[in-house]
């Protein structure tokens, strides 16, 4: 692999990465266009965030604030196996929400 390639390759794990990192996955959104992977990945990774707010909506009420923590959780562990996706090069859905991730466009 050249050294030209091998950037590109790192350029994609590190943009991938950012897709799981709740807001900074408008880095991504606003700056790769035309990779198939990254638009995949940001795509999951905005469905994750938008996940992520209404856990911590539904944890700032009294009442909620359990569901809200084991949504908050369910987000770590989905954005860990995104993470680990993005890495090892895959395009795989993640569980629950990534068919509605699949459908946005962005």
């Amino acid at each position: 692999m050249d050294n030209f390639q091998q950037n590109t390759s790192n350029n994609n794990n590190v943009m991938g990465i950012l897709c799981y990192l709740g807001i900074l996955v408008l880095v991504p959104m606003l700056t790769v266009k035309n990779d198939d992977f990254i638009k995949y990945h940001t795509k999951q990774g905005f469905a994750l965030m938008i996940l992520g707010i209404i856990g911590a909506v539904l944890g700032s009420t009294f009442i909620l604030s359990i569901l809200g923590m084991v949504i908050g959780i369910f987000c770590l562990v989905l954005a860990i196996m995104g993470i680990m996706n993005v890495l090892a090069g895959k395009t795989e859905p993640l569980p629950i929400i990534g068919g509605f991730a699949t459908g946005l466009k962005i």
